[in-house]
Formats: C-alpha cells, sequence, structure tokens
C-alpha cells in the first residue's frame, strides 16, 4: 500500500514539477529579454515600449509621444477653453523621468510576484509622463492668462419687472466669478505631476449678488405709481430706462441716482429734459410711497425692500411703480377707464350718383382712456389721481349724395 501511494505522488507530482521547470525557464527568458528590452505591455504616454532597448526608447520615445500625448495644454475656463503650446509656457517631457517610471513599474513586480517577468506582461499598463516647468515663469504664465484673457463676470441682482399681463414678476439673481490664479496654479501643477495635461480646470471664485429673490419675496404691494412723457422713444433713452428698471433697495441702504446715471453709458445722450422729468418722477414717486429723499438719494426707511419698475406705455408714456411690502391699510391701485367717441358724420358730394341717391362708409367707434391712481385707506377711495390719458381718434362716417339732393338736417 506504501509503496503504491509513493508511485502516485510520482505520477502526479511530475506533471508540476514539469510545470515549474517550464515557468522558471520563461520567466529566465523574459527576464533576459527585459534586460535589454521593455516588456510589451508598457504604454508610456500613449506609447507602446515593446521591444524597445533604453537606448532607442530615449531616441523615439520624444517624438512620438507629442503625437500620441499630446504638444499643449488644455486649459478649461468658465466661458472658454484655452490651448496653450507647451513650449510656450516652458513646459517640457522629462524623458530621462519618464522612462524610469517603466523602470519602477518593473521594479515593483519584482518585489511582490514570484515570477514579475511573466505577470507583469498579464495586463497593458497605461504609464503617465512626467513633466518640467519652471516654476515661477508658470506662476507668472498662469496670472497673465487670468489678468489679460478672462474677464470677471459681475453677479446680478434680483431685480423686478412689470408685465401687462401678469403683472409685477420677478427675475432671478445670477452668480458671478472671477479668476483665482493661485488656486489655478496649485491645480494645474497636480495635474501636471500626475502627467495631465488636458481639460485641466481654471479655478474661479463666486461673487454672490447682494440682492437674492429670497430676500426681495415679500414686495407684493404697489406703494405708489407715477407716470410722465417724454420727448421721443429712441435706443438711448430705452437703454438708460432698461438699467434703471427692476432696481431694489433694502432696508436702511440709499440709491444716488446723481450717481447712478454717471454710470449708465446711455444717459450720456439722452436728452437733457427728458433726464431731468426722470428724475423728478422718480422722486415723486418715492416720496408718495411714504419714502424719504436726500436730494438724488432715495432712502429706504421702510421695514422691508423696496423695488422700482419703469414701464414704456404708448405716446412716449413712462409708468414709475414703487413696489414694497403690504401694510394692510394702505393700499394703491392703478385703474384704467374708457369713454368710447362717436365717430363724426361727414357729408360729401359724389358726382357719380344720381340726383336723391347716396351711399354711406362706415365710420368706427374712437376711445378715451383715462388712466388713474386710486388710493385706498381701509378699503375706502380716499384719492383719485388721473395720471395720463390716451385718445384714440374715432373715424369719421361719410355719407355722399348726389349733386342736387335736398339734404334734411
Amino acid at each position: 500500500m506504501k509503496s503504491y501511494n509513493q508511485k502516485m505522488l510520482i505520477i502526479l507530482g511530475l506533471p508540476l514539477i514539469a510545470i515549474i521547470l517550464n515557468l522558471y525557464v520563461v520567466e529566465s527568458l523574459l527576464a533576459w529579454h527585459d534586460q535589454k528590452f521593455y516588456p510589451s505591455s508598457l504604454v508610456l504616454g500613449g506609447v507602446p515600449l515593446a521591444g524597445m532597448t533604453r537606448e532607442e526608447a530615449e531616441r523615439i520615445w520624444p517624438d512620438k509621444v507629442k503625437k500620441a500625448w499630446g504638444d499643449s495644454l488644455t486649459l478649461q475656463g468658465p466661458e472658454k477653453n484655452f490651448t496653450i503650446p507647451l513650449e510656450e509656457w516652458n513646459i517640457a517631457y522629462d524623458t530621462q523621468a519618464s522612462l524610469q517610471k517603466a523602470v519602477e513599474v518593473m521594479q515593483e513586480e519584482r518585489e511582490k510576484s514570484l515570477l514579475p517577468h511573466i505577470t507583469i506582461r498579464g495586463e497593458k499598463r497605461e504609464l503617465f509622463p512626467v513633466f518640467t516647468w519652471q516654476e515661477k515663469d508658470l506662476q507668472l504664465k498662469v496670472m497673465a492668462l487670468a489678468l489679460k484673457e478672462i474677464k470677471a463676470k459681475d453677479p446680478e441682482n434680483a431685480r423686478l419687472y412689470w408685465d401687462d399681463k401678469q403683472g409685477l414678476r420677478f427675475m432671478e439673481e445670477r452668480y458671478g466669478y472671477e479668476v483665482d490664479p493661485v488656486a489655478t496654479y496649485k491645480n494645474l501643477t497636480a495635474n501636471l505631476e500626475k502627467g495631465i495635461i488636458k481639460d485641466i480646470d481654471i479655478k474661479t471664485v463666486p461673487l454672490t449678488p447682494e440682492i437674492t429673490r429670497e430676500k426681495i419675496k415679500e414686495i407684493k404691494a404697489l406703494l405708489n405709481i407715477e407716470a410722465f412723457k417724454a420727448e421721443a422713444s429712441y435706443p438711448s433713452w430705452q437703454e438708460m430706462l432698461d438699467r434703471l428698471n427692476g432696481r431694489v433697495i433694502l432696508t436702511g441702504e440709499s440709491w444716488d441716482l446723481d450717481k447712478e446715471m454717471e454710470n449708465i453709458r446711455a444717459a450720456r445722450y439722452v436728452l437733457k429734459s427728458d433726464r431731468e422729468i426722470l428724475l423728478k418722477s422718480l422722486q415723486k414717486a418715492w416720496e408718495g410711497a411714504g419714502l424719504i429723499r436726500d436730494g438724488y438719494q432715495l432712502v429706504n426707511n421702510s421695514s422691508g425692500p423696496v423695488g422700482i419698475t419703469l414701464h414704456s406705455e404708448k405716446g412716449n408714456v413712462v409708468v414709475v411703480r414703487v413696489w414694497g411690502i403690504d401694510d394692510h391699510k394702505k393700499k394703491v391701485i392703478f385703474k384704467k377707464e374708457q369713454k368710447p367717441l362717436e365717430p363724426p358724420v361727414v357729408i360729401k358730394v359724389d358726382e357719380r350718383l344720381a340726383p336723391g341717391e347716396k351711399r354711406e362708409q362706415a365710420g368706427t367707434r374712437g376711445e378715451m382712456v383715462y388712466n388713474y391712481k386710486l388710493v385706498l385707506i381701509d378699503g375706502e377711495v380716499k384719492e383719485k389721481i388721473l395720471l395720463w390719458q390716451e385718445k384714440k381718434e374715432p373715424r369719421a362716417k361719410v355719407i355722399y349724395y348726389g349733386r342736387g339732393t335736398f339734404i334734411n338736417k
């Protein structure tokens, strides 16, 4: 029995010994190969090193890696991307250090595997290249890019606007940004250290608007309304109105109209008379809402945010509305009243008609539209003020008679 077991062990052990010997032979041959050539599984910077000697790789790899991995940086800005040649920013591939990475990978494999030269060929190894750069020079390049090529975007406050169909509406705030050169440099070098030169983010600092939709959500009540007529409607006039429209003043803050006009370029090309009547109307509307004014400064002395909307109507009329928080006692209402205008009758002679014949051309009614401000206290109308009126002329009704016709008026 013992002899039988020994024979079985020998029979089963011989193939195993043969396999081990074969692996040893293969490992030895591959080890001899890897002393002179890179293994087939190594890819450095997108360039396969298979079959290359160290000397060949040093000669061939620098040209091939520029085509495979790239010869330029790609920086992703908030609104625009930048492609910058590596040479322009004095960034270069470090051939010796890059090839050394392949040697280090092989050494690591030797330390953790009994058959390193076999196992290293088990899967493809993608190695990132190594770069060199001049620290101070790169910092200056990043700084120049941030200051000259990428403009900061100012935040935009939440605003109000008037819609004829939907009434008071809100425009959401928009966040701005400015480039952070220090964070951008750190991110760039962190990527370069990893061997990455594509799709690197330019770091920005968010700029938060002072007035958000959340801060003005309680603005619902019309505090006052005024109207005035401009000389005419022209591009610079409308641009100036758009800049002023929807402004919100928080509690305890003020709006300097004189300074605001200086900052609006279009205001320079607005008629002086229009500019003056606009300022007077804004001041009148503000004071009429129970708020205080200090010269050209509109001061919000109320307990909540206050906003102003400017809306152009027909006939160069501009309506100024002041909005705030409802105090549930005083209420301002805008009301339109229409009065029809009957068409006049015009009698004319038509030579083509015989005596006694007539024909009529129908006229159309006109209309007078009166725009009022109603001030209610505890639900009772205390004031009714005409802001402006519009007239739609009627078209006359024309009656044509033949010559010689007796007309009984």
